[in-house]
């Protein structure tokens, strides 16, 4: 009909099913679209293979909602030319049983920051329930070469407003990040913050008008950006 919204809701539960995605598709945009109570809502091929950077590419997600998922809300894997656009990602993460989740996840994402970008998106409530290791807003995760993060607003998240691990040129651009690190059980790390760096293996960040608001918990501390040890060099 002129102007519905469409929902596609799935069987919730401790499904494994993602409610918009492939594993072959590429150059597809998806606009305009809830997905909720499946696994993961948007996502296109996993392929969690080190090195192995062949899942299909060129996705873009538009004023899409992703809300209620058991994992993650928005994923995009070891490919290049991710857009997401005006997205809200919120009460993801909610499995026992599947987890590792967070809103928005880029892992080895391959390309430039132009190449990937994640800009004006809401990522807020979405959590880890199983291993309490993850529920970011944001999360750039391992091999990584380039990606954008412009305008976007992470709040009451269980892990961290954006984290970043083992990735390289990432551009952290007029964000707001406020009161995240809710999950009172989160061990991995226990402190994740606003922003959190895993570690100092990654390089070429590039940070710029964002304003991160610590709640001054265990989990959430004073300071807004949390380091891991090692050092990130920011231009």
């Amino acid at each position: 009909d002129d102007g519905a919204l469409p929902i596609l809701n799935g069987p919730g539960g401790t499904t494994t099913g993602t409610g918009v995605g492939s594993d072959v598709s590429s150059y597809v945009r998806f606009v305009g679209i809830v997905v909720q109570n499946w696994a993961s809502g948007f996502s296109n091929k996993w392929i969690g293979v080190s090195g192995d950077y062949s899942a299909n590419a060129h996705l873009q997600y538009i004023n899409c909602i992703a809300d209620g998922n058991s994992r993650n809300g928005m994923v995009f894997n070891s490919a290049t030319g991710i857009l997401m656009h005006q997205n809200i990602i919120a009460h993801n993460g909610t499995s026992a049983d599947h987890s590792w989740s967070s809103g928005v996840q880029l892992y080895a994402v391959q390309g430039t920051q132009t190449d990937n970008v994640v800009e004006q998106c809401i990522s807020f409530e979405n959590m880890d329930n199983q291993n309490h290791t993850d529920g970011s807003g944001f999360i750039v995760d391992t091999e990584v070469t380039g990606a954008s993060f412009i305008n976007n607003l992470a709040f009451l998240n269980g892990g961290s407003g954006l984290r970043l691990t083992k990735s390289k040129n990432i551009y952290i651009i007029n964000n707001t990040f406020y009161h995240n690190g809710r999950d009172t059980a989160d061990t991995g790390p226990s402190n994740p913050g606003e922003i959190y760096f895993t570690d100092g293996k990654s390089t070429t960040l590039t940070m710029v008008n964002n304003v991160g608001v610590a709640s001054g918990t265990t989990q959430d501390p004073t300071s807004a950006w949390v380091w891991n040890g090692g050092s990130v060099p920011i231009p």
